[in-house]
């Protein structure tokens, strides 16, 4: 019993302060760049073109994660975003007008900048 708490205990621990999320993200990146420059390149990127889904919705894995996956993160960011606004940093009034300015740049600054480099976006 001893044994089990030392080993769950600091996972417990890290799930519990929020950085076993990142920790796991960046394995998962570490691994994902391990198998796409190995010798099994061929095989793991074909993964990303295997078709899953149900009779009605038939579609990649690639497409589940660009149209799915990152719809849902987006909307998640977006109620970060309004709780935010509602109770967080973002909610002082007092604040000036042109930090929200400088906010907004700060968001479109990247978007913007990848279309003006990258002018032909069929190639991508």
């Amino acid at each position: 019993m001893r044994a089990g708490k030392r080993i769950t205990d600091p996972i417990k621990d890290l799930a519990e302060s929020g950085k076993l999320a990142g920790l796991l993200l960046i394995l998962a990146t570490v691994i994902s760049l391990a198998l796409s420059n190995s010798g099994r390149a061929a095989s793991y990127l074909g993964i990303w073109h295997i078709e899953v889904g149900f009779d009605f919705l038939h579609e990649s894995v690639l497409h589940w994660i660009n149209d799915g996956l990152m719809a849902v993160f987006f909307f998640l960011i977006g109620l970060e975003i309004k709780q935010e606004l509602q109770d967080g940093e973002l909610a002082v009034k007092e604040r000036p007008f042109f930090l929200y300015w400088q906010q907004l740049a700060a968001c479109c600054s990247l978007p913007l900048s990848f279309s003006f480099l990258i002018p032909d976006q069929r190639n991508i």
